[in-house]
């Protein structure tokens, strides 16, 4: 407890005077120094009542601190710690784990090893990405390749979560999201896949796995000179696949379709979205999404953004997960949540 104490206490005193102690410059040069860091606070609240997730509330926050050193003008070496705080858990921290990252980055070409950049949720929908991923547990670790040009975007990577131990599989996961854009429309592929596994030790009762996932579409998005902002939509079209090498040799497959559409009255966005999909176990979405019945869900979201280090987000979403509609009012499905980020960047004189 103590340790954990004087961890924060320390990452707290170094995220609070860097700011003051150094000058912010614009760009980066060749053997430069610097720190840069995050905090996160988060309220996450989900009233559901399914078989497949009940309501649970997350609350918290999170800091991340890190030293960099750019030997050239494509390449950078970061090290750092990172800590997350669930109110109430009787853990002061739920999460502690030094921080590294080697990147090279170049045009539109970008390689990490290391710390991955995840806090856009890879860009993947909730059904495919659970939206609490992005701040809990807030960290992903492993190899990513990023690539953007004018049409078309790549990111693939893997996430390392547990390496192969007596008590326990090696647990990571993976995914490609490619993007076609041509003016208001983005023509998306998205994949994802999660493995239980390692040679190392075989453990009893915890089989050799893996899950797949996919989907693709269209997504449409024209703004508009009005109060309203902006139109938007999408339709996907949905699949995956299992396998479990136990003894009984389980697997299966399912599919879904989705689709989405919604204004930005006065930068909120409103949209109403239906999905219908049958056995579909996407390894890394929302577990709502696995219901074999007709999901409706009402959702207004707003994301303010007042500049490259500050940010706020947040929303409601009304949902008819495992109940029908006729019958919503009398148990009702919803979820709340509000995302506040702040950060900063600094390069330290030679």
């Amino acid at each position: 407890m103590l340790t954990c104490l004087r961890f924060m206490l320390l990452l707290t005193g170094v995220l609070i005077a860097c700011p003051y102690a150094l000058a912010e410059t614009q760009h980066s040069t060749n053997g430069a120094f610097g720190v840069s860091g995050e905090t996160v606070a988060f309220v996450d609240n989900i009233e559901y009542s399914t078989r497949y997730r009940t309501g649970e509330t997350m609350f918290g926050a999170s800091a991340a601190f890190r030293l960099f050193w750019q030997p050239s003008e494509h390449t950078l070496f970061a090290f750092g710690a990172y800590g997350l705080r669930r109110f109430g858990d009787e853990r002061f921290l739920a999460r502690k784990l030094p921080l590294f990252r080697a990147q090279y980055e170049s045009g539109g070409v970008s390689f990490v090893i290391g710390e991955l950049v995840s806090a856009d949720a890879h860009e993947l929908p909730d059904f495919m990405f659970r939206q609490e991923y992005c701040f809990d547990p807030g960290i992903e670790e492993g190899i990513q390749a990023r690539l953007r040009l004018r049409y078309f975007t790549e990111n693939c990577w893997v996430a390392w979560d547990s390496i192969n131990t007596p008590a326990h599989r090696e647990h990571f996961t993976a995914g490609s999201v490619s993007i076609i854009s041509i003016a208001n429309f983005s023509f998306p592929v998205f994949i994802t896949a999660e493995h239980h596994g390692g040679e190392l030790y075989n453990i009893p009762g915890q089989p050799v796995q893996e899950r797949f996932g996919g989907a693709t579409g269209v997504i449409a998005s024209h703004q508009i000179q009005s109060g309203l902002k902006r139109v938007f939509g999408q339709l996907l079209i949905a699949g995956s696949a299992y396998r479990v090498r136990s003894e009984e040799h389980e697997s299966g497959q399912g599919y879904g379709v989705i689709g989405k559409t919604g204004i930005s009255p006065f930068g909120f966005d409103c949209s109403l979205q239906w999905f219908k999909g049958h056995n579909l176990i996407m390894p890394l979405g929302d577990l709502v999404f696995r219901t074999n019945r007709p999901l409706f869900s009402l959702e207004i979201a707003k994301m303010y953004k007042a500049n490259n280090f500050l940010s706020a987000s947040g929303g409601i979403r009304f949902e008819t997960a495992d109940v029908r509609v006729d019958r919503y009012f009398k148990n009702p499905r919803y979820r709340w949540w509000i995302v506040l980020r702040g950060g900063f960047n600094r390069i330290m004189g030679k």
